[in-house]
């Protein structure tokens, strides 16, 4: 069934590019693959990367590109661009030396750009079109409220009802053997790769939400919207994560400050900045601290001992990892139980020192663009898409430390990642004299709503 799943996705992809193009291919067919699809089996592919879902979608918009290679243009290059292929060099140098394959090299390259690198610059492109915004709002908002959904029914009916469904059709191979469960509820996972993952999930969903609000002039009263923000809560009190929980209000806190006018310019690089200060402060904490060898029971407790485990287990890989870290030589099997729930722990141990500093030259560009772009936007139309996008972006930033990376979540990071890159440089075009637009943002900063009007961006950048 995963291949009837793999050749609708690649056709519907195909077919959308050709018709319509890719904001809508991305709002209707990438960003399902991603959010309801992502763990579905792969096939191999030889010489290419492997056959998912996300990369179905790709490979449609691939061989649809010749009829609508104009679209490329709308990507006017900036830093934010640059620094995001830089975390491939990593990936290729580290995957040859460890293996000696230089063609291993080149394919898990090519994986890491269709997982993360593509979907990025593919966003770039939808936000700009006042229509595609509209698709990818009635999109994602659909998508979260049936997860929502199924979230609810997870937790209290049928634990990881989804996920042992989709194994039976091969779309996913991510159920639990048991259930995991937190404080009298089950801790759902719907389409997701674990828990922390659906919450994480139910966190950058309701932020491409909060972006696109504005951007289509659309109140959040209307059912379709509500429905979609209901969901995406659902989705973070479903998986029953302190991770997620901690995103979420991190997420809500830091867009009521980043939009408040002359304050939430000056906050995105302090407040990164803090972050990364702390998760250094709580990393040097755990390296230090005694625990007993065996699992307390309590869920908070037991949560602690997990984190400083995995910190003094893995430490002396990572202190001996240097720039390009372990790469397939890498064990993790007494590290932690089993896993490395740390992103930028298993940055290091599998890429090395130099592919964490490529990360974290990345968020700083990010912090000190987008505090740029609330600088120089106006009313609040304005400020709210670009304080969503860097809260919701700052979020994970914390959350990651608690959790693997790669799995949903990554991918819709770097979507939302790149409709920042894009709204940065909307912000940038000079203010127009005399042009009101109804609804939505300014015709400065973002698309008007109608195709077409004077200073529209929906025909791309000129």
């Amino acid at each position: 069934m995963n291949k009837v799943l793999f050749l609708v996705l690649f056709i519907g992809a195909f077919q959308s590019m050709v018709r319509f193009g890719v904001g809508k291919t991305f709002a209707y067919w990438l960003l399902p693959a991603v959010m309801l699809f992502n763990f579905a089996k792969s096939l191999p592919m030889p010489g290419l990367p492997n056959i998912t879902a996300n990369n179905m979608v790709l490979y449609g918009v691939f061989c649809g590109l010749p009829f609508c290679w104009q679209e490329l243009r709308k990507i006017r290059w900036n830093i934010l661009d640059s620094a995001s292929l830089l975390v491939l060099i990593p990936v290729a140098i580290t995957t040859t030396m460890s293996t000696g394959d230089l063609k291993l090299g080149q394919r898990e390259t090519m994986e890491t750009a269709c997982r993360w690198i593509f979907p990025y610059f593919m966003a770039r492109i939808a936000i700009q079109d006042a229509d595609s915004r509209r698709s990818i709002l009635r999109s994602v908002c659909v998508m979260t409220a049936v997860l929502g959904l199924l979230t609810a029914i997870e937790c209290k009916l049928k634990p990881n009802m989804t996920a042992r469904f989709f194994e039976k059709l091969q779309w996913s191979t991510v159920a639990n053997d048991g259930v995991l469960t937190r404080w009298g509820l089950a801790r759902a996972m719907v389409t997701a790769g674990q828990p922390i993952d659906l919450g994480c999930l139910g966190v950058l969903a309701g932020t491409i939400i909060l972006i696109m609000l504005p951007a289509t002039g659309t109140s959040w009263k209307k059912p379709l919207p509500l429905a979609g923000i209901l969901g995406c809560g659902a989705m973070v009190f479903g998986s029953v994560s302190n991770t997620a929980w901690g995103a979420m209000v991190i997420a809500f806190l830091g867009f009521y400050l980043l939009t408040r006018p002359n304050l939430g310019k000056l906050l995105a690089l302090p407040v990164l900045l803090l972050m990364l200060g702390t998760m250094l402060y709580l990393s040097n904490g755990m390296l230090n601290e005694p625990y007993n060898q065996e699992r307390p029971e309590g869920a908070l407790a037991s949560s602690r001992w997990i984190r400083v485990k995995i910190m003094q287990d893995a430490w002396p890989q990572a202190s001996t990892a240097g720039w390009f870290g372990w790469g397939a030589a890498l064990d993790t099997t007494a590290i932690g139980i089993g896993s490395v729930d740390n992103s930028y722990l298993l940055f290091v141990l599998q890429t090395g020192w130099f592919s964490l500093t490529v990360w974290v030259l990345m968020l700083l560009i990010m912090a000190i663009k987008g505090s740029v772009a609330l600088a120089r936007a106006g009313p609040i139309s304005e400020r709210a898409p670009v304080a969503a996008a860097l809260s919701g972006l700052l979020a994970i930033v914390f959350a990651m430390y608690t959790v693997f990376f790669g799995f949903t979540y990554a991918v819709m990071f770097h979507i939302i990642l790149g409709m920042l890159s894009t709204m940065t440089q909307m912000l940038a075009r000079p203010r127009m004299a005399g042009v009101t637009m109804q609804g939505g943002m300014p015709p400065h900063g973002y698309a008007m709503m109608q195709s077409g009007m004077p200073g529209s961006m929906a025909g791309g950048y000129r």
